[in-house]
């Protein structure tokens, strides 16, 4: 999905750096969400933008089925629920966002020239804005009686949440970074970064071994600070996996591919 949504970005060569700031903030607040809270607030009507999701309990699947019963319905029911749950959440708008603004921090050098008095503004910006959409979430949502109207805002107001939490984050690692030349703990993360897709594909075999049925059946057993213990445990062997990978090989092994696939000639 994200390499489908990422298809967008063939336009960014042909684009200013303002057009693509431009374009990356409409997405990220989300033309429908705005439309949404504009109906709401000018005539207290609501049109439910959101898909139903299959009629098919995964669950189930995930608990008791084979690996190849939880991989068919991972390739049908479960890959559909994830896109519908994309657009419902408004994930669709955010992640060609988050790309497209990616794009923008590259051609500006925003993370490594812009002045910090900018990126401590920024930091106290978004740490407001959290403060805002946490009330929000307590204050008003939570105080809505209409169930359907209830069901559309609070994800909306979740995901604002999420995405400035998310900037906040980042301004404070950009603070950190280059008070100390990044020389920081978290670039112990860098190897970890630059395999990015591996790790992410190989957390996710890893989760799959542990917890699902076919698997260990951890999910039986495990709570929530096990769980966490254990993720810290496969963290850990994943960035020490990868030190290791890159100092034998320039990139990672899904990298490899995936880059061999994109200069393919056809």
């Amino acid at each position: 999905m994200y390499a489908i949504l990422g298809l967008p970005l063939v336009i960014a060569p042909y684009m200013s750096n303002r057009s693509i700031l431009i374009l990356s903030i409409v997405l990220l607040i989300n033309p429908v969400n705005i439309y949404t809270f504009g109906s709401y607030l000018i005539n207290n009507s609501v049109i439910d933008f959101r898909l139903p999701y299959p009629k098919v309990n995964i669950n189930e699947f995930l608990v008791d089925g084979s690996f190849l019963e939880v991989l068919k319905i991972n390739l049908t029911s479960g890959y559909e629920g994830s896109i519908v749950w994309s657009w419902n959440v408004g994930r669709i708008f955010a992640i060609p966002g988050l790309f497209f603004l990616g794009v923008y921090f590259s051609k500006t050098k925003m993370l490594t020239d812009k002045p910090l008095r900018f990126w401590y503004h920024f930091l106290v910006l978004t740490f407001m804005l959290c403060l805002i959409f946490d009330v929000i979430g307590d204050v008003w949502v939570q105080h809505i009686e209409n169930k359907l109207h209830l069901g559309i805002f609070k994800p909306i107001i979740d995901g604002y949440f999420k995405l400035v939490m998310m900037f906040f984050m980042l301004s404070l690692i950009v603070i950190i970074w280059r008070h100390n030349n990044g020389k920081v703990w978290a670039a112990k993360f860098s190897d970890f970064g630059r395999m990015g897709l591996t790790n992410y594909i190989l957390m996710s075999i890893i989760g799959a071994i542990l917890y699902y049925g076919w698997g260990a059946g951890l999910y039986k057993y495990c709570g929530s600070f096990t769980t966490f213990l254990i993720g810290i445990l496969a963290l850990i062997f994943q960035m020490k996996f990868s030190s290791w990978w890159l100092e034998k090989y320039e990139q990672g092994p899904l990298e490899k591919i995936w880059r061999k696939i994109t200069w393919i000639k056809m």
